[in-house]
C-alpha cells in the first residue's frame, strides 16, 4: 500500500473513530485526566464491557494509552486532535509525528491553526532534515531567521557567511546557548539580530523562499526533525510563530 493510500485510510479511520458518540464522550471524560475502565463506565453511564469495547478502538488508532497503574489517558496525537478547531486531516495525516512531538506547548492561536502546515513535507531522517536546512540557509536570498535552543553548527557558520553577504538574519535562541556564543559574536564584522528567550515553543528556520518547522518531544528535548514547506499558508504560519517569539524575547546587546 503507498503512502498516500495509507493516509487516506488513516484520515477515514480517525473520521469513523470521531463519528461515535460514546466515543466522543469518552474522550472528553478523559481530558481531565486517565481513568480505569470501571471509572469510565461509572461516569458515562455505561458498562465495563461497553467502555473496554470502545477503549480497544481508541487505543488501536493510536488515541489512547494504558498507563503503568492500568488507567488509560489520552495519547499527545489525541489531545492534538481533540485540541484543534480546524479539520483533523493534517493531524492524522502527521500521526506518528505528533504521537512523540508536544504540539501543547505552542500558544492556542498556533495550534488552531496546524491546518495551514498542510502543504509541508516530513524528512526521511534527521541527516535529511540538516541536510534540507543547510539548503534552505543557502538559498537565502535577502532574509533568515531562526528560531532554537540548541546549537546549529555548520548551520551557524552558513549562517554567518550569508550575512557578510548582505543577508538580514535574525537569530531567537536559549540564554545558555547565547553565553556561549558571546565572544565569537562580538568580535564578527557583522552581526546577526540577537534575541534571547528561555521558553521556546519549537524551531523555527525561514528564509524569503521556504520555511522549516519542528517541535519539542514529550520530554521537553528539541526534535531535530520537522516540517519543511514553501505554499503561503506554510510560510505564514512559520513566520507567524516566529514573530510571536522574537516579540516576547530579550534584547542582546553586543
Amino acid at each position: 500500500m503507498s503512502d498516500v493510500s495509507q493516509s487516506e485510510d488513516r484520515v477515514a479511520d480517525l473520521h469513523f473513530q470521531l463519528s461515535s458518540a460514546d466515543r466522543r464522550m469518552l474522550l472528553s471524560e478523559l481530558r481531565a485526566g486517565p481513568l480505569r475502565i470501571n471509572e469510565a463506565a461509572k461516569r458515562l453511564g455505561m458498562t465495563s464491557t461497553e467502555v473496554l469495547r470502545q477503549i480497544q478502538r481508541l487505543s488501536e488508532a493510536r488515541l489512547l494509552v494504558k498507563e503503568a497503574d492500568g488507567r488509560y489517558g489520552l495519547t499527545l496525537y489525541a489531545m492534538l486532535i481533540l485540541d484543534t478547531t480546524l479539520t483533523p486531516d493534517f493531524v492524522s495525516r502527521n500521526r506518528e509525528y505528533f504521537l512523540s512531538h508536544d504540539a501543547s506547548l505552542l500558544p492556542t492561536e498556533f495550534r488552531s491553526r496546524l491546518g495551514e502546515l498542510s502543504g509541508g513535507k516530513l524528512p526521511n531522517s534527521e541527516l535529511d532534515s540538516l541536510n534540507k536546512v543547510m539548503e534552505i540557509f543557502r538559498s537565502a536570498k535577502t532574509t533568515i531567521d531562526v528560531m532554537v535552543d540548541r546549537g546549529l553548527d555548520l548551520g551557524g557558520q552558513i549562517m554567518k557567511e550569508r550575512l557578510m553577504e548582505g543577508v538580514k538574519v535574525r537569530w531567537l535562541l536559549h540564554p545558555d546557548r547565547l553565553s556561549e556564543l558571546a565572544p565569537d559574536l562580538r568580535s564578527a564584522p557583522r552581526l546577526p539580530e540577537i534575541r534571547s528567550s528561555a521558553k521556546l515553543c519549537g524551531a523555527v528556520v525561514q528564509t524569503d523562499k521556504e520555511a522549516a518547522v519542528t517541535l519539542r518531544f514529550h520530554d521537553g528535548t528539541m526534535s531535530t526533525i520537522g516540517f519543511f514547506g514553501s505554499d503561503a499558508s506554510f510560510m505564514k504560519w512559520a513566520s507567524d510563530l516566529f514573530t510571536y517569539e522574537w516579540n516576547r524575547a530579550k534584547i542582546w546587546h553586543p
